[in-house]
């Protein structure tokens, strides 16, 4: 284990207590992890748990911006139009938030930021008054970030009652709406199973049992 030597010579046997406010260090994540511990030993089991995935390459506001970083770093003639964002190809999007990663994890953030104070404010989106609520901000392999959230909602009833189910029900939903064609599309792109190579890793079968059956009822 680390060890360290003060001034006047004692050993200092917890390297801890000096990397746990560097944030993404082990010693970081085992007091977060106390935090959460403690969170649960004090108000119970968390009710959401809630996965936010970037939809980076999707965001025309963001490739604008990092077009214009591009712009200033380069001295080239770059269009920053909105024709020219939507004839970006995938390969031309990947590149540029490879090349501006920290504008790009900056950029989520903020957008994070602004969704948690939205959850926080509006008391009917989750079913309730947001108490107390936990994340965590990780990485895929091809660097585009998603942050694993759990929240507790005031007086939240218990999943294995009927209040419970009821809850689910009113504030989740596994149906499309069909009163705005916008959201359709959006539900179609990024809340859709679609299965790729990632699900036939071990059989001709998708690993994730898609598509799953139908329930007339939550249970």
């Amino acid at each position: 284990s680390a060890r360290l030597k003060s001034t006047e010579g004692a050993r200092v046997d917890n390297l801890h207590i000096y990397m746990r406010s560097c944030r993404g260090y082990a010693s970081y994540w085992h007091t977060a992890k106390a935090d959460l511990l403690a969170f649960i030993g004090n108000i119970g089991p968390p009710t959401w748990f809630v996965t936010l995935s970037a939809n980076d390459l999707n965001w025309p506001d963001m490739l604008e911006e990092l077009l214009r970083a591009k712009k200033k770093l380069s001295n080239e003639q770059i269009d920053f139009s909105k024709e020219a964002i939507d004839a970006m190809t995938f390969k031309e999007k990947s590149q540029l938030l490879h090349d501006f990663p920290v504008a790009a994890a900056r950029h989520f953030d903020r957008r994070f930021k602004k969704l948690l104070q939205y959850l926080l404010t509006d008391h009917d989106v989750l079913g309730g008054k947001v108490v107390e609520y936990w994340w965590r901000t990780e990485f895929q392999l091809r660097g585009s970030p998603h942050v694993h959230m759990l929240l507790w909602i005031q007086d939240a009833p218990k999943f294995d009652e009927n209040e419970g189910c009821q809850l689910i029900d009113r504030t989740i939903s596994c149906s499309k709406t069909i009163h705005s064609p916008e959201l359709n599309a959006i539900v179609d792109r990024v809340q859709s199973h679609k299965c790729s190579q990632t699900c036939f890793k071990k059989s001709n079968k998708c690993r994730f049992n898609y598509p799953l059956p139908v329930s007339e009822q939550t249970a």
